[in-house]
């Protein structure tokens, strides 16, 4: 094999006056976004016509891949060939995550995510969801070894483009299946509806989530705008703690749950930490093997777009339900990536 790629490389070298950097250059595989027009894109999953639609499970069990979700995916083929993936809500939740996420990739100038737009389609029940441009992977992330692959061919700019999108947007819920990559090591972001969990965070730890909300849904003074107070840190070492504690803000079920990911270890050392502040309970939500976001090298073009994000743009980029504390938190968690790059290292 290595002859023939001799052969075949030398032999266009001396008919063709290429190099051979440029014909094996040529033979690579291109990113999913290249040459993509994200705008006709998006008009195209507005407008095209359905071709052919079917769960997702049924298109990936054909390229041999499991589908575990619970949730309704569909894979609809258009009428101008046109691929995407549709995930339709009785409620737009997801599907608002999803399409903000995207609206802010592109305003800081990355290739993060695919385009997506919200549609409803008849054949659906006329249900408005999330509909994305499908991008192929040859990788089954659920294995091992091809995520091991897949990781191995990501630049260097995208492993820390990865790494500040996600802390920047917010996201929590990092793992192997949330990221797909492509043939030529190009990674796409998806499925990003923690996003509109409220969260405290240090750079190059875990958060600290808002993730339930005070039972009685009613806020008796206005939000706390003042700094969140790391330093009054408080830990329960005992799940029979987790009820008596907790009583006066949360339902029975979410203390039922809580409970549960407390006996499943879900907890470092059995320890749940959490802090008191603003009416409400912020747990730190740890992720079982997995390391929190953090990169000390960062791209100077990255950070330039970073630091032009003000109110006004996420705001037109993040809609209602996000609110002006989502808003004013992405803003905190970009300060404190400008900060670290302070001391961290910058390529272009």
């Amino acid at each position: 094999m290595k002859a023939f790629l001799f052969t075949l490389v030398f032999g266009a070298q001396l008919a063709f006056g290429c190099s051979p950097s440029d014909i094996l250059a040529a033979a690579a595989p291109l990113p999913w976004h290249h040459g993509l027009d994200f705008d006709d894109v998006e008009r195209r999953l507005l407008t095209s016509e359905v071709k052919t639609i079917r769960p997702i499970g049924e298109h990936l069990n054909e390229m041999g891949k499991a589908y575990t979700g619970d949730a309704e995916v569909f894979f609809i083929e258009l009428a101008d060939g046109t691929r995407g993936i549709a995930k339709p809500e009785d409620e737009l939740w997801s599907s608002i995550a999803e399409r903000s996420a995207y609206q802010l990739c592109r305003e800081v100038g990355l290739k993060l995510m695919a385009p997506t737009v919200i549609r409803a389609f008849p054949e659906l029940g006329n249900r408005a969801g999330s509909f994305q441009l499908y991008v192929d992977s040859p990788f089954n992330q659920k294995r091992r070894s091809d995520r091991k692959k897949a990781l191995a061919l990501i630049s260097k700019k995208d492993q820390s483009d990865l790494i500040l999108f996600q802390f920047l947007l917010g996201r929590w819920d990092v793992h192997p299946e949330n990221i797909l990559i492509d043939a030529s090591g190009a990674p796409l972001l998806h499925d990003v509806e923690e996003i509109h969990f409220l969260q405290q965070i240090k750079y190059g730890d875990f958060p600290y989530i808002r993730r339930f909300l005070h039972k009685n849904g009613i806020r008796k003074r206005p939000f706390d705008f003042s700094r969140f107070p790391f330093e009054e840190e408080k830990q329960l070492t005992h799940g029979d703690q987790i009820g008596p504690t907790f009583l006066n803000y949360f339902t029975l079920q979410t203390i039922g749950n809580l409970l549960a990911k407390y006996q499943k270890g879900f907890f470092p050392e059995g320890r749940l930490r959490y802090v008191l502040w603003d009416q409400s309970v912020w747990i730190y939500w740890p992720r079982k093997n997995q390391s929190p976001l953090h990169t000390t090298e960062f791209s100077q073009a990255t950070l330039s777009a970073f630091s032009s994000l003000n109110y006004e743009i996420l705001a037109q980029k993040l809609p209602a339900p996000f609110s002006e504390r989502h808003h004013r938190f992405i803003l905190e968690r970009r300060d404190q990536i400008l900060n670290a790059s302070k001391t961290g290292a910058i390529f272009p």
